[in-house]
């Protein structure tokens, strides 16, 4: 399974701005901008992930990197459940402890009605599957405003530090 993620790259053409500076401070700006972004899209993610134990919200990283002529950054999730959770799932029977787990602490319920409980939603899984939580794409739909901003922002700062536009 590929865990769920966001790429966010900046890419400043080479061409844009000369001189021998130009490398160290767009890869700078660029990163910085990358990382905020990645930020403020991992914590709406966390903010929007269903919670039980907060394994999967605990699960989000962030991998930035800068590059001489820009910044990649991917934020995603590595939990072994973290796809079917984003994507939503087949149907299938899941695993009872889990869910009689869920069952105990969501409904307050004692562990013989909370097996009956995990033996009623494992059955509707088995026969609809499950449906998308898509935390980390309403996280940049929630974001794309503040993340567009950081951008636009990091460019008027490399502009500004190289001395102006050509």
């Amino acid at each position: 399974m590929t865990a769920p993620s966001i790429t966010f790259e900046l890419k400043i053409p080479r061409d844009f701005l000369g001189g021998t500076q130009a490398p160290d401070i767009i890869a700078e700006e660029a990163t910085n901008a990358a990382e905020e972004a990645a930020v403020i899209v991992t914590e709406a993610a966390i903010a929007g992930t269903p919670h039980n134990f907060g394994t999967l919200a605990k699960g989000f990283m962030r991998d930035v990197r800068g590059e001489p002529w820009g910044a990649r950054a991917v934020v995603f999730n590595a939990v072994t459940y973290a796809q079917p959770v984003e994507y939503g799932s087949r149907p299938h029977f899941p695993p009872l402890a889990p869910l009689v787990l869920w069952a105990q602490r969501k409904l307050q319920l004692g562990p013989k009605d909370a097996r009956r409980a995990a033996h009623a939603i494992a059955r509707s899984i088995a026969r609809r599957g499950t449906r998308p939580a898509r935390m980390l794409t309403k996280a940049l739909d929630q974001k794309r405003d503040a993340v567009i901003a950081r951008f636009r922002a990091c460019n008027e700062r490399i502009v500004a530090r190289l001395g102006g536009a050509r």
